[in-house]
């Protein structure tokens, strides 16, 4: 036997004994450490050193390649104007309105957005938006409070559905919510409107009430 060969059986070995030894109980990693030691010729102490090394297994992944965004600056400028004018509303929903305010800006001459631009803000997902819009929210210095809790069960039971699935809708179905003034502070007590909104007509409905109780 060569000594390449010699190594390369050592090290099948090594793989084979070590599966074993790592899933064994006490009694029976001892008896498989006596096999170990006759199989290769190692003295004891250097086997049991071998059989419990972690690092031979150990498997070198790639470098991960840095993604280079399609969206320029020019679409990060337009997108973020359009939020502002949006009343800074959630990535989801200020991608169902963007046809519709794109139309509107062109139509009274607004902004002169170039063809390319146009339709990469027209193909955005929420997911880029969000991104995107990262750093113009931390400028704002704030950050959102809310006085709902949402239990898992409630989420599973109730479907929730943005402005844009419910084209088709009859008047009649409405979205509800509370609305908190209260500053930004969830704690003591506060106003809140009720607003039931029916999503086909628009029509609009605001209660004001003392406390959700």
């Amino acid at each position: 036997m060569s000594m390449k060969q010699s190594k390369m059986v050592r090290s099948m070995l090594v793989q084979v004994f070590k599966e074993k030894y790592l899933w064994a109980s006490k009694k029976e990693k001892s008896l498989i450490l006596d096999q170990f030691v006759e199989a290769t010729g190692f003295n004891r102490s250097y086997a049991r050193t071998v059989l419990r090394k972690k690092k031979d297994n150990v498997v070198k992944l790639r470098a991960r390649k840095k993604r280079i965004s399609s969206y320029d600056d020019d679409v990060r400028f337009y997108l973020e104007k359009i939020w502002e004018i949006l009343d800074r509303i959630c990535g989801k929903r200020l991608v169902m309105a963007m046809p519709d305010v794109l139309a509107k800006l062109e139509q009274f001459k607004v902004f002169k957005i170039d063809k390319i631009t146009k339709d990469k803000l027209l193909s955005i997902s929420s997911a880029s938006v969000d991104r995107l819009l990262k750093p113009a929210r931390k400028k704002l210095g704030r950050k959102g409070t809310s006085t709902t809790k949402q239990p898992k069960y409630l989420i599973d039971r109730i479907p929730i559905k943005t402005f844009g699935e419910w084209k088709s809708s009859l008047p009649g179905f409405v979205q509800i919510d509370l609305v908190a003034h209260n500053g930004g502070n969830v704690f003591g007590g506060f106003y809140s409107t009720l607003a039931a909104t029916d999503v086909c007509t628009g029509w609009t409905v605001c209660i004001l009430v003392k406390d959700k109780t």
